[in-house]
């Protein structure tokens, strides 16, 4: 079986600013905590790009361990005892087109709606 990857673009909603490490963090914590280490081993997890500033990230996973992805994003419920909520705003199969998408969402611009 070939390991596709998947790019999930996420959303931060905090009133606090988190650094790229602590945010990997937290998800992969949460991914281990409800599913196990193997799956976090097995699952190819990894932040690849992140804005602090605006707090939209791109994550990697294997594509048979997207929707467990998809799940520790939205159980992270906090960074360091500061509330935190994660939202997934899209899926996509290429890295190039995940970053350009990243950089297209504008949150000043009101594009996204919480």
């Amino acid at each position: 079986m070939k390991l596709r990857k998947r790019y999930l673009i996420f959303l931060v909603n905090s009133p606090m600013t988190f650094s790229s490490s602590e945010v990997e963090e937290a998800i992969k914590r949460e991914l281990e905590r409800c599913f196990g280490e193997r799956c976090l081993a097995l699952s190819g997890i990894e932040l690849i790009s992140y804005d602090e500033r605006t707090g939209i990230g791109v994550l990697r996973c294997y594509h048979a361990y997207l929707e467990y992805a998809r799940a520790a994003l939205a159980l992270v419920s906090d960074i360091k005892g500061t509330p935190i909520a994660l939202y997934t705003l899209k899926v996509t199969g290429t890295k190039k087109k995940a970053i350009r998408i990243m950089h297209s969402l504008n949150l000043n611009k009101g594009l996204i709606k919480l």
